[in-house]
């Protein structure tokens, strides 16, 4: 039994120095279009960047909203205590991987709000907060 306990103390160590040493993206369900994918990444210990790959990712410039086929990235921060999702940075590039636009908050600037249940939002925050060792 104590050998038992020893491979699993020993494997959940390894998926989550492999999580935080390395951007591993874990495949996250917001969506049934076949086109549309959206994955996640740690970034800090309270941190997240998602990263939705489509064909219509929007964005926002002074000239009105864009389309682009390309990917997003966009960095949470998250608090599973409070179950609240704060945004910090979106970064929209085309399907060479050009960045066509990026909006970055300061810390002061990031407001956390409660997730709404059911919602992608929630999502993100269980998925994350449900992976080994997240305190």
């Amino acid at each position: 039994m104590r050998i038992i306990k020893h491979i699993i103390a020993l494997a959940i160590f390894l998926i989550t120095n492999l999580l935080y040493s390395q951007k591993t993206w874990l495949p996250v369900i917001t969506s049934f279009e076949p086109e549309e994918k959206t994955s996640m990444a740690l970034h800090t210990k309270n941190t997240i960047w998602i990263k939705k790959v489509s064909k219509n990712v929007e964005y926002h410039t002074r000239q009105g909203k864009k389309v682009v086929d390309g990917y997003e990235l966009i960095l949470y921060k998250v608090d599973c205590d409070s179950r609240k999702l704060g945004l910090i940075q979106i970064a929209v590039y085309d399907k060479e991987g050009k960045n066509v636009n990026n909006t970055k908050l300061e810390d002061y600037e990031v407001e956390m709000d409660y997730v709404i249940p059911e919602s992608i939002g929630e999502t993100y925050l269980d998925t994350y907060c449900n992976l080994p060792l997240i305190e």
